[in-house]
Protein backbone atom coordinates (compact mmCIF):
# COMPACT_ATOMS: atom_id res chain seq x y z
CA UNK A 1 0.00 0.00 0.00
CA UNK A 2 1.38 3.39 -0.97
CA UNK A 3 1.39 6.25 1.46
CA UNK A 4 0.29 9.55 -0.05
CA UNK A 5 1.39 12.79 1.53
CA UNK A 6 0.83 16.39 0.57
CA UNK A 7 3.07 19.09 1.95
CA UNK A 8 1.61 22.58 2.06
CA UNK A 9 3.46 25.75 2.79
CA UNK A 10 1.51 27.57 5.50
CA UNK A 11 2.68 30.97 4.25
CA UNK A 12 0.78 30.42 1.02
CA UNK A 13 -2.43 29.52 2.83
CA UNK A 14 -2.64 32.58 5.02
CA UNK A 15 -6.23 33.69 5.46
CA UNK A 16 -5.25 37.32 5.14
CA UNK A 17 -3.76 36.78 1.69
CA UNK A 18 -6.65 34.84 0.21
CA UNK A 19 -9.30 37.01 -1.40
CA UNK A 20 -12.68 35.58 -2.13
CA UNK A 21 -14.27 37.44 -5.03
CA UNK A 22 -17.00 34.82 -5.25
CA UNK A 23 -17.76 35.29 -1.55
CA UNK A 24 -18.04 39.05 -2.00
CA UNK A 25 -20.30 38.61 -5.02
CA UNK A 26 -22.50 36.16 -3.12
CA UNK A 27 -22.68 38.51 -0.15
CA UNK A 28 -23.70 41.39 -2.42
CA UNK A 29 -26.46 39.24 -3.92
CA UNK A 30 -27.74 38.19 -0.47
CA UNK A 31 -27.76 41.79 0.76
CA UNK A 32 -29.55 42.89 -2.41
CA UNK A 33 -32.14 40.13 -1.86
CA UNK A 34 -32.64 41.17 1.78
CA UNK A 35 -33.09 44.82 0.81
CA UNK A 36 -35.65 43.87 -1.83
CA UNK A 37 -37.43 41.56 0.61
CA UNK A 38 -37.47 44.30 3.26
CA UNK A 39 -39.02 46.68 0.74
CA UNK A 40 -41.66 44.11 -0.12
CA UNK A 41 -42.46 43.47 3.54
CA UNK A 42 -42.60 47.23 4.18
CA UNK A 43 -45.12 47.76 1.38
CA UNK A 44 -47.11 44.72 2.47
CA UNK A 45 -47.34 45.57 6.17
CA UNK A 46 -47.23 49.37 6.09
CA UNK A 47 -44.40 49.29 8.65
CA UNK A 48 -40.76 50.14 8.09
CA UNK A 49 -38.98 46.79 7.84
CA UNK A 50 -35.20 46.84 7.79
CA UNK A 51 -33.13 44.16 6.03
CA UNK A 52 -32.21 42.75 9.46
CA UNK A 53 -35.88 42.39 10.33
CA UNK A 54 -36.54 40.83 6.93
CA UNK A 55 -33.79 38.32 7.69
CA UNK A 56 -35.45 37.41 10.99
CA UNK A 57 -38.86 37.16 9.32
CA UNK A 58 -37.42 34.81 6.73
CA UNK A 59 -36.01 32.70 9.56
CA UNK A 60 -39.45 32.62 11.15
CA UNK A 61 -41.04 31.57 7.88
CA UNK A 62 -38.50 28.79 7.41
CA UNK A 63 -39.14 27.58 10.96
CA UNK A 64 -42.91 27.65 10.42
CA UNK A 65 -42.48 25.68 7.20
CA UNK A 66 -40.43 23.04 9.02
CA UNK A 67 -42.85 22.93 11.97
CA UNK A 68 -45.91 22.50 9.76
CA UNK A 69 -44.51 19.85 7.42
CA UNK A 70 -46.98 16.97 7.24
CA UNK A 71 -44.30 14.41 7.95
CA UNK A 72 -43.95 12.08 10.90
CA UNK A 73 -41.47 13.86 13.18
CA UNK A 74 -40.67 13.47 16.82
CA UNK A 75 -42.46 15.86 19.17
CA UNK A 76 -39.08 17.19 20.30
CA UNK A 77 -38.21 18.18 16.73
CA UNK A 78 -41.55 19.94 16.32
CA UNK A 79 -41.06 21.72 19.64
CA UNK A 80 -37.63 22.90 18.50
CA UNK A 81 -39.14 24.18 15.25
CA UNK A 82 -41.84 26.08 17.16
CA UNK A 83 -39.17 27.56 19.43
CA UNK A 84 -37.23 28.58 16.30
CA UNK A 85 -40.29 30.45 15.00
CA UNK A 86 -40.94 32.19 18.31
CA UNK A 87 -37.31 33.25 18.74
CA UNK A 88 -37.07 34.50 15.16
CA UNK A 89 -40.22 36.61 15.43
CA UNK A 90 -39.28 37.86 18.88
CA UNK A 91 -35.81 38.87 17.70
CA UNK A 92 -37.37 40.58 14.70
CA UNK A 93 -39.57 42.89 16.73
CA UNK A 94 -37.41 43.31 19.83
CA UNK A 95 -34.65 45.23 17.97
CA UNK A 96 -35.13 48.65 16.48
Amino acid sequence: MLKKEILLDSRQLSAARISFPQYRALRRQVVRFLVATAGFYSRLSGLRITPRRAFHLLHGQAGAFVALLPLPMSPLFRLLAYAWVVLAVFSCFSRK
